[in-house]
């Protein structure tokens, strides 16, 4: 009974887990000021004004409101789920009583309670979207200080949120309030939403704008019996462009206190001046709202007219061929997780259509509304997705998470369909063609988004479907370092599949950096003949284009596996580490095509050996100690046989406490734990850029279970000994387990049987030794990697 306590009380003792509360890091954007960004997008004019709210905040844990650190937004946190941001707005009684105010949210991650003078305004269901907030008159304090407080919670898991917690190549994402927070500040009566649709006629002779306005008028009802002045209303729409200005108004009958008024127009466009990606001619269209013929509201809209059409397989603006030549972008102001400046992403942008590209991919992380607006006027396509990917079909048959999805892709839609640049809303990338749950579930949300947008719906695939999916016009093919054969095979594929199809995501990491040729695999030189490979694939099978991922290396949120192993976290896939250097080939050589220039030539060089002779020397010291061990004594080589041939024999003359050498036996656990740690680093190294071994890890979504693995795969030396020292403590460890259990038998079993037993019954491994010193050439060699699983796996049973 004694024995008992002490083991219980050992093993309470080693579960004690000691918590660390981690520092919080606040990282913020230089200074700046927003109302001289851009006017037009901010609709900044003579009737509206903005109230900037960058500044004056505090933000502070619930556990400890009293510590406040004062702060400016946009800003994220690291080392907590959840900070409340919190700030003061003065607002005089006229003001209030005077105006319309709207607070405009440019971005928050992920979910958020919003509460003005501690009442709950808005619950902010989660993502990156902009999002806007009529501020009520009746909890508004006049000419005094309003308290505004944003709960930031932000926390993944697997079925509440979007992203779910298992994101493969993400980028680094941290909480906090990620875009500019302002007031607009209108006149009681004004537009307070448009929704513009386009058609352009056959021939593109003529362009139809349907235009939809919405006149809110926040002045409270009259009482009874009081006198009304009757006013008079009227919508004026001028549409203006380099060749001239078109203008229509329409009177408005009825624009009632307290209500909202919709007003339908339509303008009709002779020779209207198309917006192509070569040629990015828009219009302006100012849209004025006036009381008795004067002035009290004018809002401002960019409006980009081109024609999409998606027949036989192939993507047509304009009533011409269109091929995508695209990149993803995923942007960050110094490695800050979502934070970026005005003036880095028109950069960013600028250097991408420099480049050549005509389409950006917005892929596992909602793009910046500004972001959409600086494609229009630069002439790039964009397009916006929900960031999924590589989805479990449990997740995706979960009728809860499908709905959150849903609406997901309604918010998207709402929030960024009034940009022109937008071509197609997606639904998330690493599809399994051949899972019918994940075919139902893409079935399903494609018809409610189909439904909701005239934009191209689009997903990306793993493998395509075996035939199309209703309601998706485009199919995305995802490519990671796909070899000969893999295009082979595809362009087999596309040959019968029948729908129109591009190459959604083109990865190939580099994290060896230069090297003397192509022949070196994750070199630069083999990253710009695996692009190069890729746009000629897409041209020679006639798909609609293709998406290099991407543009810029990055930070992701978890280590990686496939993209190369770094204490940063940084994933070396893109053409270039950032906008200020432009010297990488991969980069050179992709512009070069993309702009018909010069060619680039990519050197061939000589391949280098990157098998470890680590493996081998180790391999050779552990035969060698064996082959000694063995032939030391005529009894142990006896013992070994009787051990390998004989088993019940053997280990019931351990029972019995028949002499066994102890010396050897300790020294026979070293080799064995050497050989069980040589055939695991073997493996772990051979699959170190496995993408199925890092989406299995992910699918746990432990950061120290990642990060553990990949260091042991990375570094082989290292892992060894890692290794080697786990595998002798599991051994102290079984043995102590068995004596454990031994308490429950009526005879006694002694420690040091156990011990043996344990030791002795790992010989087997000990066989492995010959094949552990090629193992990683024949792995590399691919050609009976399967057998050779099956083999190692049984053997190891046995």
């Amino acid at each position: 009974m004694v024995k008992f306590q002490r083991f219980f009380t050992l093993i309470t003792f080693l579960l004690v887990v000691v918590t660390i509360h981690a520092q919080i890091k606040i990282k913020e954007l230089p200074s700046y000021d927003l109302t001289q960004t851009d006017p037009l997008f901010f609709d900044i004019n003579e009737t509206r004004s903005l109230l900037s709210l960058r500044n004056d905040w505090v933000i502070y844990s619930s556990d400890a409101p009293d510590k406040k650190v004062k702060v400016s937004v946009p800003s994220t946190f690291t080392g907590e789920e959840s900070l409340t941001y919190e700030r003061m707005i003065f607002l005089s009684e006229e003001k209030i009583n005077n105006k319309s105010l709207t607070l405009n949210f440019l971005g928050i991650n992920n979910t958020a309670d919003i509460l003005l003078n501690d009442l709950v305004i808005y619950k902010h269901p989660g993502g990156t979207q902009p999002f806007r907030i009529n501020l009520p008159d009746d909890i508004l304090l006049p000419n005094t200080d309003n308290k505004l407080t944003v709960k930031v919670q932000f926390a993944f898991d697997d079925f509440n949120t979007i992203p779910v917690l298992q994101r493969f190549l993400f980028p680094n994402s941290t909480g906090g309030i990620t875009g500019d927070v302002f007031i607009t500040e209108t006149n009681k009566i004004f537009i307070s939403d448009l929704r513009i649709k386009s058609i352009i006629s056959p021939g593109l002779s003529s362009a139809t704008l349907s235009i939809k306005s919405y006149i809110q008028n926040n002045k409270k009802k009259p009482i009874q019996n009081e006198n009304v002045i009757q006013s008079t209303y009227k919508i004026i729409y001028k549409l203006v462009s380099a060749t001239g200005t078109q203008v229509i108004s329409k009177d408005l009958t009825h624009v009632e206190n307290n209500e909202l008024t919709e007003s339908i127009n339509e303008i009709i466009i002779s020779a209207p001046l198309l917006w192509t990606p070569e040629n990015p001619r828009s219009y302006q269209l100012d849209i004025e709202l006036t009381r008795n013929d004067t002035l009290i509201d004018r809002t401002s809209k960019i409006v980009s007219l081109y024609k999409t059409e998606l027949g036989n397989s192939r993507i047509t603006i304009n009533e011409n061929e269109f091929v995508i030549k695209g990149t993803t972008y995923f942007y960050s102001e110094n490695e800050s997780g979502g934070l970026i400046s005005f003036n880095k992403l028109e950069k960013d942008l600028r250097l991408i259509k420099e480049t050549g590209f005509n389409t950006v991919r917005f892929a596992k992380v909602l793009p910046p509304a500004y972001a959409l607006n600086i494609c229009e006027k630069l002439g790039l396509f964009a397009l916006v997705e929900i960031p999924l990917n590589s989805i479990p079909d449990q997740i995706l048959a979960n009728e809860d998470f499908s709905l959150r999805v849903t609406d997901y892709l309604n918010l998207i839609v709402d929030q960024f369909s009034g940009y022109s640049s937008v071509i197609g809303f997606g639904l998330g990338g690493g599809y399994i063609g051949e899972s019918p749950s994940q075919i139902d579930f893409l079935t399903r949300q494609a018809k409610l988004l189909a439904g909701k947008t005239n934009r191209i719906v689009y997903a990306s695939f793993v493998n395509l479907p075996s035939q199309k999916i209703e309601a998706i016009d485009l199919y995305g093919i995802e490519l990671f370092s796909a070899t000969e054969l893999r295009l082979t095979q595809l362009s087999n594929t596309l040959q019968n599949f029948g729908g129109s199809v591009f190459i959604s995501e083109s990865t190939y990491p580099a994290f060896k950096g230069n090297s003397n040729g192509y022949l070196n695999n994750n070199s630069y030189e083999a990253a710009a003949k695996y692009f190069s490979d890729i746009i000629g694939f897409s041209e020679k099978n006639k798909i609609n284009g293709f998406v290099i991922n991407s543009f810029f290396d990055f930070k992701g949120t978890f280590k990686s596996f496939y993209a190369g192993y770094n204490e940063e976290n940084k994933y070396v896939i893109g053409l270039l580490p950032d906008n200020e250097i432009t010297d990488r080939i991969s980069y050179k050589v992709v512009k070069s095509k993309l702009t018909n220039a010069d060619k680039i030539t990519i050197p061939i060089g000589t391949a280098t050996d990157d098998s470890p002779i680590l493996f081998v020397i180790i391999g050779l010291v552990l035969s060698v100690f064996m082959a000694l061990l063995i032939n030391s004594k005529r009894k142990f080589r006896e013992d070994a046989t009787r051990a390998l041939i004989r088993p019940y024999n053997f280990f019931a003359d351990i029972r019995d406490h028949r002499l066994l050498s102890g010396i050897q036996t300790n020294l026979l656990m070293f080799i064995l734990a050497g050989s069980l740690a040589l055939l695991v680093i073997n493996v772990l190294y051979y699959l170190r850029t496995n993408i199925l071994l890092e989406k299995i890890l992910l699918s746990f979504g432990s950061d120290k279970l990642i990060n553990g693995i990949i260091y042991l795969s990375w570094h082989p030396l290292n892992g060894f000994l890692i290794l080697f020292g786990i595998s002798v403590v599991s051994i102290f460890i079984l043995t102590f387990v068995i004596k454990l259990f031994s308490f429950l038998l009526k005879n006694k079993v002694y420690f040091s049987s156990i011990y043996y037993s344990v030791i002795w019954a790992l010989l087997p491994a000990s066989l492995l030794l010959p094949l552990e010193l090629v193992l990683y050439r024949v792995l590399s060699a691919d050609l009976i990697n399967l057998y050779l699983y099956i083999f190692v796996v049984l053997y190891l049973l046995w």
